[in-house]
């Protein structure tokens, strides 16, 4: 393969480059993992670990790989109990300084991990670095831009999730923070990442301001296939957050405000599936952190909720 752009063989001022990991987890990827082998490879990184954990694909995926298994470090095709545990695999085996973690179906920025280590570098090697992401249709066509400059825990909890193909961690944060919790299925990224800036470490973290990854979002997608069962793990989420690191009661208004604002937007996500009683309820719950903000919320959703009903009523309005 041709790489894109010469790469030198030391960094900048003659240091040698410090291996990256990158595990790509899938399954039934085959129309897209191609795109997400080549982008990693085509960086010409000069240190790279790249690792494919499969869960045991029935399309031609495993067929991808064998085409490119001479460039992998290791790569396996079995059935796994999901996403997060093929994610820990490859990341508890890395022996990189830096992991990273591409999806079959997104795919890296040309030159971002050598972007991403210069500035890694010269913060004084962080825990974490992220960057900008662009979101894109089914043909890698940008529809939007996702800007990270000033990102914080308050960001995340009032609804700006991470580009997560577009974060980098450090191997030594990681064994701090601790794996994926397997036990999620949509908001893995999300419980991780607040786990993260939770942690003291987050004061180290360092954003680039370039375009590292670019991600799909498609009709298939998790994201826009979760509904309920979406919003049910990010409230859980957020509750366990809640109880374990914000302090209870005892918390400044600020956070009260943000876990609010939280709160009522799973409960928009609720009602977009179609689940009235638990948008309800969660609404509830946000307004117990924040009155106000829980009563500008409940204006929109009001009208939501007669939205609903008018289109399919209840079996106790019906006849």
């Amino acid at each position: 393969m041709k790489v894109s752009g010469h790469v030198p063989a030391t960094m900048s001022d003659g240091r040698p480059w410090p291996k990256i990991s990158i595990v790509t987890p899938s399954f039934n990827q085959g129309q897209f993992i191609e795109e997400a082998i080549r982008s990693v490879l085509l960086q010409g990184y000069p240190n790279l670990e790249f690792m494919i954990i499969d869960g045991g694909s029935t399309d031609d995926t495993v067929e991808v790989i064998h085409k490119y298994e001479q460039w992998l470090s290791h790569w396996v095709s079995d059935r796994d109990r999901g996403q997060a545990d093929a994610v820990n695999k490859g990341w508890a085996s890395s022996s990189g300084q830096i992991l990273g973690w591409l999806n079959s179906d997104d795919v890296y920025a040309p030159r971002a991990l050598c972007a991403l280590v210069e500035a890694w570098c010269k913060a004084g090697k962080p825990a974490l670095v992220y960057g900008d992401a662009l979101s894109t249709n089914v043909f890698l066509q940008p529809h939007a831009k996702k800007i990270m400059n000033g990102y914080s825990l308050e960001a995340m909890l009032l609804g700006k999730s991470m580009p997560q193909p577009a974060v980098f961690i450090a191997k030594n944060f990681f064994s701090q923070v601790g794996p994926l919790d397997e036990g999620l299925h949509y908001a893995l990224d999300f419980e991780f990442f607040l786990r993260a800036w939770l942690h003291p470490g987050s004061q180290s973290f360092c954003y680039v301001p370039k375009v590292l990854a670019y991600s799909r979002r498609y009709g298939e997608t998790k994201c826009q296939t979760g509904g309920a069962s979406h919003a049910r793990e990010n409230v859980n989420v957020l509750r366990r957050m809640w109880q374990d690191h914000m302090g209870g009661y005892h918390i400044s208004r600020r956070w009260r405000k943000a876990f609010a604002v939280a709160m009522g937007r799973q409960s928009i996500r609720y009602l977009d599936s179609g689940n009235i009683l638990e948008a309800c309820r969660v609404l509830c719950e946000a307004f117990m952190w924040s009155p106000r903000i829980a009563q500008n919320m409940a204006k929109p959703f009001g009208r939501l909720v007669i939205e609903k009903l008018r289109r399919r009523p209840p079996r106790w309005m019906a006849g």
